[in-house]
């Protein structure tokens, strides 16, 4: 998936903690928490992700043992949309400036 927002370096992911970098010039990582963390009934995807940060550069995802592959399947499609609604609203603005 590409996008100009939101990266993760996957050749550095060595166990279960995954980071995903955010370009601090369009986002935070608290709006992208918020966002993951809620449910809206417009949403394709019915699932909340929870993820932490240190700081506003990034979002820091965890699994843990009792985490099933439906669950992880379920949370990657719910970080895919919120990149994907968060990409087209950033492309919007642009073409609206």
């Amino acid at each position: 998936m590409k996008s100009k927002t939101f990266r993760v370096d996957l050749p550095t992911v060595q166990s279960n903690i995954l980071m995903m970098y955010l370009d601090v010039s369009r986002i935070t990582a608290k709006e992208v928490q918020h966002r993951l963390a809620s449910v809206l009934e417009t949403d394709e995807i019915k699932v909340s992700v929870k993820a932490s940060s240190r700081d506003q550069g990034f979002v820091r995802f965890v699994a843990y043992w009792k985490i099933t592959k439906e669950d992880v399947e379920a949370a990657v499609k719910k970080i895919q949309f919120v990149i994907k609604e968060f990409d087209t609203k950033f492309n919007n603005e642009v073409k609206n400036v």
